[in-house]
């Protein structure tokens, strides 16, 4: 991965942590944090959420970044675009 892309990725994930405690769409669990995930050829981007405790309560999904054609993917079932910082659902 370039460094392009790095600083790309890394910028969606300091978006996401802003909306994790901003937006009033995400309110699953007290500790939330967003993650950038690499599997096989794309970068997973999603707020995972957790109990005070730290019992993992589940995540809201912010789409890819597909290595291979070089693009950031928004699918169906995802529910935020990460590039915008919007809501989808």
């Amino acid at each position: 991965m370039n460094e392009e892309i790095k600083a790309m990725i890394d910028k969606m994930v300091e978006n996401l942590n802003d909306m994790a405690w901003s937006d009033y769409h995400i309110n699953l669990g007290a500790e939330r944090k967003a993650r950038a995930v690499e599997k096989e050829d794309r970068i997973v981007l999603r707020i995972d959420c957790y109990t005070l405790h730290g019992k993992y309560k589940g995540n809201y999904k912010a789409g890819y970044y597909d290595l291979k054609n070089e693009r950031y993917v928004v699918g169906q079932y995802d529910d935020i675009n990460a590039e915008t910082s919007e809501w989808l659902k």
